[in-house]
C-alpha cells in the first residue's frame, strides 16, 4: 500500500478495496470489510500537519489541495478524506445493524463506498428474496444536517424503493437537528441508534 506521504502529481481519487468487494455481501462479509478497512486506516493514517507552522493559505493547500494516501484511498485530500471515510464507516456500521436483525438477517447488501456510486441507486441496497430496497447513508456536522436530510428524502420523493437512511447519531445531540428528524420521517422507524442511526420506512 501506498505511503501516507504527500503525492507530488494529481491523479483521481482511487478507493483500494473497490476489487474486492462483492456483488452482494452477508453481515460476515461486510465486518469482515470494516476490520480491513480500520487496518487500512492504522496503515495509512491521516498525516500529521498541526505541528507545521503555516500560512493560512498554506493550511488551506494542507487541507485541501495536496493529496495523500489516507486509508483506502489513494490521491485523496484530508479534507475530502475526512468526509468520504466518516461516511464509509457510518454506512458499514448502519448496514450491520440492519444486517442483525432478525427481520433482515438473511437478506444481503451491495456496498457502494467512495467512489462507488451508481447512478440511479442509493448508498447500499437491501436483497431480500425477491425485493431490492435502496438505502442512503451520510455523516454530516450539525449545520448540515437538516439540508442534507432534507434532499435525501427530495431526491427519492417519487421512487417506492427508498427502505433505509442511515446517519451519524452524534448529531442526534443537537436539539434542532433531533427536532427536525422527528418532523421529517414521521412515516419512518427508528431501528437502532448505536454511532449511526438507522431509520426503516414503515
Amino acid at each position: 500500500m501506498t505511503s501516507n506521504s504527500e503525492l507530488s502529481h494529481s491523479y483521481k481519487t482511487s478507493f483500494l478495496f473497490q476489487d474486492h468487494i462483492k456483488d452482494y455481501m452477508i453481515l460476515e462479509d461486510v465486518v469482515r470489510l470494516i476490520r480491513c478497512y480500520k487496518n487500512a486506516l492504522k496503515e495509512n493514517p491521516f498525516p500529521d500537519i498541526l505541528g507545521k507552522q503555516s500560512s493560512t493559505a498554506e493550511i488551506i493547500s494542507l487541507l485541501k489541495r495536496n493529496q495523500y494516501s489516507i486509508g483506502p484511498y489513494c490521491s485523496i485530500t484530508i479534507f475530502e478524506a475526512a468526509n468520504r471515510i466518516a461516511s464509509d464507516l457510518t454506512l458499514m456500521d448502519g448496514v450491520c445493524s440492519i444486517l442483525q436483525r432478525s427481520n433482515w438477517r438473511d437478506s444481503t447488501v451491495k456496498l457502494r463506498l467512495g467512489t462507488m456510486q451508481e447512478n440511479g441507486c442509493g448508498d447500499f441496497t437491501v436483497r431480500k428474496d425477491k425485493d431490492r430496497w435502496e438505502g442512503e447513508a451520510f455523516d454530516v456536522a450539525p449545520s448540515f444536517f437538516n439540508s442534507k436530510l432534507y434532499a435525501t428524502l427530495k431526491k427519492w420523493k417519487h421512487k417506492n424503493v427508498l427502505k433505509f437512511i442511515v446517519f451519524n447519531a452524534d448529531v442526534l445531540k443537537n436539539r434542532k437537528c433531533s427536532q427536525y428528524c422527528e418532523s421529517g420521517l414521521k412515516k419512518w422507524k427508528k431501528l437502532s441508534c448505536k454511532k449511526s442511526v438507522v431509520w426503516h420506512f414503515t
